[in-house]
Formats: structure tokens, C-alpha cells, sequence
């Protein structure tokens, strides 16, 4: 028979009387149960129920460990550097395993990325396809308050993180803008701006770039006589022939703030060459081009500085020069360095 007052509880383990075993909820009366044993006053259920008790306590410690916070919080600001850390910041909801990463590593700011998804060169006067910006963002060590992105002509919306990492998405439709006075070259700048929840700014931007296009290729001019460079009723009739859309016409193109080109290009009988620049680039370098890796000034600037209307019916000063003499059923190569 156990000595002292048992306080069993349950819950209880085993149904058969020989092993059927209950928790000791008064640790007092458990060690009572299992005191010296000279007069062999313990039964075999004492010693089950200890090791019963035992396991059930073991379990209880378990269970408590799981539910504990994995997060750090805290209102008050460090007061000195630990690594990674910063001087003066908070901890909202911090991850303890990203809190030793800082305090055992140098710090590293985000890292953002913003991706264009179309194209990244546009023509003056050219509004579509708007583009839409992609972005990627690597908190590294600086949980995310808040992502906004800036356009010109107007704000898009800010992004409210979702705690990703790295925090990916595609913004709004962003607007593009540009002068209706001609320049160079224009550029539509976007702004992504990241704040931590330490109230740091970390910014990047990416841009799309506004550009005018040079026009080249060969023109066949024998339904109006050909090109005479020093008669004035040719050279009248060529500038009339020369119209916008046939300047546009051109087989080749491209979009650039300068001269250069260089491109291999087949010319049939009647055929001159023909090459347009807005005139803002200022005058045509040597005021002539290479054929055949043989440079020659043998071409006449036959429109100055005449109002041009490109495929977006922007309107631009432009140079038109062609040939003096037509290149007949040939294929060579015509370029200008600069």
C-alpha cells in the first residue's frame, strides 16, 4: 500500500490492471508514493504513474516551446552598431534568424530592379504601346514599409509589399511624355523608391529614351529625269518629287542621336542615294559620305531645314541630301563615321 494521499488526475493511460497508469498532479504526494521501499510498501502503478507524469510534463514543455513567437519586437531604438545592424533602428515582427544574419553579417540595402517589358527607344511622337514597368526587389536584411513608382506627367500608384523576397510585379501603364519643340534626344525617367520599415529610402530608376530616326536607301528618279545638280528646274522638281512619304519610304532606317550609319545597299537603274537627318544635329560632318570605303562630296543638300512629318506626324526640321549621280544596277556599301 503507498503511503501519503495520491492526487490523481487524469488524463489516465491503459485500461488492463496491470499497466493502467494516472498523472500525479501533487508532486509531493508522487515522491511520497516512491519513498524508501524497506518495508516494499510500492506498488508497480507508483512507478508507472511517476514515469506517466514524468512524460505528460515532458510533453507540456514541448507544446509550450512550439507556440513561442519566432519574431522580435521591440519599440526601442539600438543604441549602437552590431554588425549588420544599424545604430537607431525598431523591430516589428522581426524573424530571429534574420536578426542574427545582421548582427553576424555587413549590411546590404535592398536591391531593386526595374525591367522594361517592351521597348526601351521610342520616336518623337510615338505614344503606344504604353509601357508597363516590371520590378524586382531583394530586401536582403530591411523588411519593406512601402514600394512607389514615379512617371513623368504623372504618378503611378503605390505598392504595398507582400513580404515576399524577393518582391516581384508589373506596375500601372505608365505614362511617356515629350517636347513638342525638337531636341536630340529626350528621356521619360521612372522612379521606384523603397522604404524600409527603419524609415530608410532606397531608390533606382530606369528610363525610356525619345530619339529621332535618320532615313537612307536608294530612289529611282527616272520618271522625272533623273538628278542634274546644277539645274534649277531639276533641282526643283526633285525637292517637289521628294515628299515626306517617299523619304519614309526608304528601305532603311533607325533611331539614333547622330549620323552614323553604314549599310550595304542595291540601287537599280535611275537609282540615287538619298539620306535625311533632322537638322538639329547640327551640319552633315565633311558634308559628304563613304562608297565603296572612297569618300566623296559628291552629293547636294537638296531640302535645308524643311518641316518634316515622321510616322507619328511629329513635325521636325529635317536635311535631305541626295547623290549628284545615280548608282545603276550596283550593290555597294554607304556609310558616315560621325
Amino acid at each position: 500500500m503507498s503511503l501519503g494521499t495520491p492526487s490523481i488526475g487524469t488524463p489516465s493511460i491503459g485500461t488492463a490492471s496491470n499497466w493502467y497508469s494516472q498523472f500525479e498532479t501533487d508532486i509531493t504526494q508522487l515522491l511520497l508514493r516512491l519513498q524508501d521501499n524497506t518495508g516494499n510498501l510500492i506498488d508497480a502503478k507508483d512507478v508507472r504513474d511517476s514515469v506517466w507524469t514524468l512524460y505528460q510534463g515532458l510533453q507540456d514543455v514541448a507544446s509550450q516551446s512550439s507556440t513561442q513567437s519566432t519574431t522580435f519586437n521591440s519599440t526601442r531604438r539600438t543604441t549602437f552598431e552590431v554588425g549588420g545592424l544599424s545604430r537607431g533602428v525598431t523591430f516589428s515582427n522581426s524573424d530571429y534568424g534574420d536578426l542574427f544574419k545582421q548582427m553576424f553579417e555587413s549590411y546590404s540595402p535592398p536591391l531593386i530592379n526595374i525591367f522594361n517589358t517592351t521597348n526601351t527607344t521610342y520616336q518623337f511622337g510615338q505614344t503606344t504601346p504604353v509601357p508597363v514597368l516590371t520590378y524586382n526587389i531583394t530586401p536582403n536584411y530591411s523588411p519593406l514599409f512601402s514600394i512607389n513608382f514615379t512617371a513623368p506627367g504623372g504618378s503611378v500608384p503605390s505598392i504595398v509589399p507582400t513580404g515576399s523576397d524577393p518582391e516581384t510585379g508589373t506596375s500601372a501603364a505608365v505614362p511617356l511624355t515629350y517636347s513638342i519643340t525638337p531636341t536630340i534626344s529626350e528621356l521619360n525617367v521612372f522612379t521606384m523608391s523603397v522604404v524600409t520599415q527603419d524609415a530608410l529610402t532606397f531608390s533606382a530608376t530606369s528610363s525610356i529614351v525619345y530619339n529621332h530616326k535618320i532615313y537612307y536607301g536608294s530612289i529611282d528618279l527616272t520618271s522625272i529625269g533623273g538628278f542634274i545638280s546644277g539645274s534649277a528646274s531639276s533641282v526643283s522638281a526633285t525637292r517637289t518629287y521628294l515628299t515626306d512619304a517617299r523619304i519614309k519610304g526608304l528601305l532603311y532606317s533607325s533611331l539614333q542621336t547622330g549620323f552614323e550609319f553604314k549599310e550595304n545597299i542595291t540601287f537599280g537603274t535611275g537609282s540615287y542615294f538619298i539620306y535625311a537627318h533632322p537638322s538639329i544635329y547640327g551640319e552633315l560632318p565633311q558634308q559628304g559620305f563613304y562608297t565603296m570605303n572612297m569618300f566623296s562630296t559628291d552629293f547636294t543638300k537638296i531640302k535645308d531645314a524643311y518641316t518634316f512629318s515622321n510616322e507619328f506626324s511629329y513635325n521636325t526640321p529635317y536635311d535631305i541630301w541626295i547623290s549628284n549621280t545615280s548608282y545603276d544596277d550596283v550593290s555597294i556599301t554607304v556609310r558616315h563615321e560621325g
